[in-house]
């Protein structure tokens, strides 16, 4: 999934204003790249870090999966713990470490 911060923000506004959380694409992210990490610092570090706290929650509905495809430490809760996130930035930021 390639998209910019301020859209998923925007999606995800719109999900929990409805009280429907149909932002399950982002749950199965397994490899989170952030490039240039130093603009988005720049400009407003908040929109990342809303879309980053929505990825790897369990989703709300099934959407013909095949469950013999899903890892066991997913339906544990575990996703995020496996999660690669590759942060590129030009300096290192507070913001950045805690990520």
């Amino acid at each position: 999934v390639f998209q910019k911060r301020m859209k998923t923000k925007k999606k995800i506004a719109e999900t929990t204003k409805v009280k429907e959380k149909d932002v399950d694409y982002l749950s199965s992210i397994e490899v989170l790249i952030i490039d240039h990490a130093d603009v988005i610092v720049m400009q407003n570090w908040s929109h990342l870090t809303t879309a980053v706290e929505q990825l790897n929650h369990l989703p709300s509905k099934q959407h013909r999966t095949d469950f013999m495809r899903v890892r066991q430490w997913y339906l544990e809760g575990h996703a995020r713990y496996y999660r690669q996130t590759i942060l590129l930035s030009s300096y290192l930021n507070p913001g950045q470490v805690g990520m």
